[in-house]
This record gives structure tokens, sequence and C-alpha cells, in this order.
């Protein structure tokens, strides 16, 4: 299927990585708008994008952080699907054309692998293949990287892109609503982008506070969004229900917006109560709906009986994806 596709490129300070990062979205068969937008740089980002006219469309704005320029992005594309490359990050050659090739006319989420580079060697450090289905590993991490896929534009935009009030896993918080919306996912294992990492990148810059806060913020997005699909949450509330959970403690614990903590601890009280027979009858799901979210004895408790409480259906697509552990142990969040 023959399609036009935008690769939209938000760039901050990006001076030794723009040139690079827009070869690397021409090197492609297939019909690609280049958006450069300029998100308030101070460097010579601004002039190298210029000088690439009219090869490149140049957005500007004042300094509104990445999410702002994404969906700057998204207002400005011309094509009828966009794929969000970072300033610094590379597409290998015929990238585009691989995920061209998985479009079809029911307009699905198309995603393909990507690998590690180190910046000063060149080198992979390692390769991650695209999950082979949304459901459920969306609900427990990020599918991949931001490079990685690309959606059609005219949903993007009824979504709203971005949320811009999300510091990290924002990536992570659209892909849910993408998938909630309906979308199909149709995958390729190519390695289609490399994404470098360096002292300034962005797993290198922040902070752990942020990236619990973000997870927080997924995780109640996903609760809210989750009973709009009935399907989903009878097949993976539980799934959804245990990560939500290991989100909300570390939140606590690494005092995460008490807003956005509110919101979860909601959510999961309404899980309790209205969720799957597999959450209601569970240990943590009776402990909650008598001491409440607001509580931490109730996730204590429970954890150490984590591998006994899931309901045996459940356990063998929650092995996979729990970010919970025996002991009581929370996983990192990839």
């Amino acid at each position: 299927m023959t399609i036009k596709i935008s690769v939209i490129v938000p760039c901050f300070n990006a001076e030794p990585y723009l040139r690079e990062a827009i070869g690397s979205a021409r090197l492609h068969r297939q019909a690609v708008e280049v958006i450069i937008v300029d998100d308030g740089s101070t460097d010579g980002s601004l002039a190298i994008a210029e000088q690439l006219t009219p090869i490149v469309k140049i957005v500007k704005q004042v300094n509104s952080g990445v999410s702002a320029a994404r969906n700057a992005g998204i207002a400005a594309a011309a094509g009828e699907y966009c794929l969000f490359l970072d300033a610094d990050d590379l597409l290998v050659e015929g990238a585009v054309d691989r995920l061209s090739e998985l479009v079809e006319a029911d307009g699905p989420l198309v995603m393909m692998g990507s690998s590690e580079f180190v910046d000063r060697t060149g080198c992979s450090t390692s390769d991650r293949l695209p999950a082979r289905a949304l459901f459920p590993t969306v609900l427990a991490g990020n599918l991949g990287i931001i490079g990685s896929w690309m959606a059609p534009t005219e949903q993007l935009r009824r979504l709203g892109g971005f949320r811009r009030d999300m510091a990290v896993f924002e990536d992570w918080e659209l892909m849910g609503r993408l998938a909630f919306g309906g979308l199909k996912l149709r995958t390729t294992d190519f390695i289609g982008v490399r994404y470098r990492r360096h002292p300034q990148s962005c797993i290198a810059t922040s902070r752990n506070d942020k990236r619990v806060q973000g997870h927080v913020q997924v995780m109640a997005s996903m609760c809210q969004q989750i009973w709009t699909r009935p399907d989903v949450l009878d097949e993976y509330g539980d799934v959804l229900f245990w990560n939500a959970w290991g989100a909300l403690e570390r939140g606590r614990h690494y005092v995460a917006s008490k807003s956005a903590v509110r919101w979860l601890e909601a959510e999961l009280n309404r899980f309790a109560s209205e969720g799957p027979a597999s959450v209601r009858d569970s240990r943590l799901g009776r402990l909650t709906r008598l001491l409440g979210s607001h509580t931490t004895c109730s996730i204590r408790l429970a954890m150490h009986r984590a591998y006994r409480v899931i309901a045996p259906k459940s356990e063998s697509h929650l092995q996979p994806y729990r970010t919970i552990f025996p002991g009581g142990e929370l996983s990192e969040v990839a």
C-alpha cells in the first residue's frame, strides 16, 4: 500500500546529532516528509535545519518540551502516518519501507525492532524485537522506543497527541490510548531504529522520581481506559491491577505527585469493587475493599503471597508481565 509518511523530529539543542538524524530519515524508497520541530534551541540546531530546506519542513516554537514539539509536528504533518524520531537517534536504511509494507486499509499501528548503540564507539549494545500483541503487553510496559513505531495521523490528532503534563513515559501512555482505541498491531522483526546512548540522552538524564511519576500517570490512565473495553477488562484486568499496585507503591515511596497518586488510588478501589472476578476474589482485591488503596499494609501483606492469590487461569499470561515478584520487591520499569 503506497502512503506518505511524516517523520517528525523534535529538536532541542541537538546540534551534534541532527544532521545525521535527518540523513537517516531520508534513506528510504517510500515518500517521506521530514518535519523538524525546533523547541527553542539555543545552539546551532536551527541553522543546520535551515541549511537543509526545502528537504525538510521546519516548525519553530518557544521551548515547551518534547511532547509539545511532537504535537506541533502532528499538526503540521501532511503524511497519512507519523513516525517520531528523536534528534539524536537514527533510522536504518529501508526502515520506513518495511513499516509501510505492514500498512493496510484498516490503519493499524505498525512497529519494528530497535537497537541501542554507544555514541563514542557506534557499537550496538542490545536489540529489542517488537511485541506480538498490544494486550496484555501494553498494560505492563512500553512496547518499544519512540522511533520504532508509527501510527495513523488522523488517529493521533483525534486523541490529542502526547500528554504535555508527562515528562517520562508519555509515549507509553499514548500507546495505551491507541490500543484502547481499537488499533490493530502489525510488526516486523527488522531492526529499524537505533537509540543513541550518550551522557545527555533521555535515559541518562531522566531522574528516577520522574520515571516513577510517569509510571503512576500511565497506570492511572490505563485503569481509567480499560472500562471502555470489557473484553480487555475481563481477560487482562488482573494484569493491570497488579502492575498498577506496583506503580502506586513505588509512587508513594518516591513521593510522586499527590494528585496522580490519588487518581490511581481511586481507580484501584474501583477495580477491587467492580473489576473481574480474578481481581475481586484475590487476596489483594479483598484487602483493598476492606482497607482501601490508601493504605500500604494491604499491598505489603498480599505481595508476599503474590504467586498464590492469582486465579490459575491468569497465571500463564501474568508471569511474563508482572512487575511484582515474590517477597514484595518491585522490578524497575523498562
